[in-house]
């Protein structure tokens, strides 16, 4: 058997680490065990107790025993069932358990999350917006109401999507459920979706149902899990949940814990980053159908070396005509227009991580020089200067302890 160090505390991660929003949190808890010292971490793929077909239960606790365990990082519900087997900290991630008040979690700040969402689609003029929520997310439900509570502040119509009342339905009638519910909802409308795989499933409802995306259906979903979104026709829109620093912060609790703090409802909250707008939010709603379709030509050739003359030959007007309507109802020039979106576009490519390099080319630019003066006259940093300031932000540094 192995001869364990004394000094060294093993953290059991009793969670699926596949997703990337698992992956965030794990790089600040990993970047903090650095720091705290000698931590070891144990995964499921270390316990014979747990194989594909679920958990032992029995054989998890002499398990744990076994390898010596200090602590557990689980996610509900497994936590219900493990807290009779040992008695060691628990810190729950993926939101909070009304039931067991006690247990430490890792929550997200679902106010500023459905706030964030919220705003995004106002800016861009719906009058219509729905929420789709989905069972299995914990914090489905805190999302939708903050989302609906700063909707009500206007106007504009809502619509819930309502989970079949039967529990025992069939993945294909959940769909053909969730299928009616977006065939019903007026458009133009904005979607918003409690994470990503549920916006994803919208999307491809849209794109079956001939719902055209964004300019009849705008959806949103949330926490950028980058596979997701880059897989999605078209490329889904997504806030950026700040995991990383969660990480951080469940690190600081977890070391507390591990010093003899008792278990008493201690919190970790994480906020909303940034909404990250690719190609299923990339469109401003307006009234003037000569405007709308300007829009629709910049967002669908941004990639190409545009001109005014290239959009008003689409609208089917004159220049003058859609310089003067452009800027009555947008409050911009049309190359304005095209500038902002190409600069909204260099974001979303140095957020996903493409070189600068390679982004000058992607987007239409002679250039890296040319791509610097448009994107600093933009945003006041050079997209080098912006890729740092991201990657200083997903990588917190040390003075946040």
């Amino acid at each position: 058997m192995k001869d364990f160090n004394g000094n060294e505390k093993r953290i059991l991660l009793l969670f699926k680490t596949h997703q990337q929003k698992d992956k965030m949190l794990l790089m600040g808890l990993g970047r903090a065990a650095r720091i705290f010292g000698n931590w070891f971490f144990l995964g499921r793929q270390d316990l014979s107790s747990i194989c594909y077909d679920g958990i032992d239960w029995n054989k998890l606790r002499v398990d744990i025993l076994k390898q010596r365990v200090d602590a557990v990082i689980s996610r509900n519900p497994l936590h219900n069932r493990l807290i009779q087997y040992i008695n060691l900290p628990i810190i729950l991630f993926g939101g909070e358990d009304s039931s067991r008040p006690d247990i430490p979690a890792v929550v997200p700040n679902a106010e500023l999350t459905g706030k964030m969402a919220a705003e995004h689609f106002l800016a861009r003029g719906f009058r219509n917006f729905a929420y789709c929520g989905c069972e299995a997310e914990s914090c489905s439900k805190s999302r939708g109401e903050s989302f609906l509570r700063h909707i009500r502040k206007t106007s504009y119509d809502l619509f819930i999507y309502e989970h079949p009342s039967r529990c025992d339905y069939s993945w294909d009638e959940r769909f053909e459920h969730l299928r009616k519910w977006v065939e019903s909802v007026p458009k133009p409308a904005a979607f918003y979706a409690c994470n990503d795989c549920r916006a994803k499933q919208v999307l491809s409802i849209c794109k079956k149902n001939g719902i055209e995306v964004p300019t009849q259906a705008s959806v949103l979903g949330t926490g950028n899990d980058m596979t997701l979104c880059s897989l999605a026709s078209p490329q889904l829109s997504s806030i950026q949940l700040d995991l990383t620093t969660a990480g951080l912060k469940m690190a600081v609790l977890l070391d507390r814990l591990l010093r003899g703090e008792p278990m008493n409802g201690q919190r970790v909250y994480h906020s909303p980053l940034r909404v990250i707008t690719r190609e299923s939010t990339n469109i401003i709603n307006v009234e003037d159908d000569v405007v709308a379709k300007a829009l629709q030509y910049i967002h669908s050739n941004i990639s190409r070396s545009i001109q005014v003359t290239d959009v008003a030959e689409y609208a089917g007007v004159s220049r003058w005509t859609l310089s003067n309507r452009f800027r009555r109802n947008m409050g911009c020039s049309v190359n304005q227009q095209i500038g902002k979106s190409r600069v909204e576009l260099i974001k979303n490519m140095i957020e996903d991580g493409y070189p600068i390099s390679d982004i000058a080319r992607l987007v239409g630019f002679t250039s890296e020089a040319h791509i610097s003066r448009l994107f600093k006259r933009e945003t006041g940093f050079t997209p080098r200067e912006y890729k740092k300031n991201v990657e200083e932000h997903l990588l917190p540094e040390r003075s946040l302890f």
